[in-house]
């Protein structure tokens, strides 16, 4: 049997300070992203960079 499992980590937004989020648009740019898990049991984004 086939199944779905539908999974949401919550790191789908990462917000940047202003004027510094232009290197995390680059199309087809690869990431480093240090993530921790925090008491309650969800991810938390750490740190974020760009692999170039």
């Amino acid at each position: 049997m086939v199944g779905m499992l539908h999974l949401e980590y919550g790191l789908e937004r990462f917000y940047v300070e202003e004027n510094t989020g232009k290197k995390f648009e680059e199309p087809g740019q690869e990431y480093s992203v240090a993530v921790k898990v925090a008491p309650w049991g969800k991810g938390v984004i750490q740190k974020i960079q760009t692999e170039k």
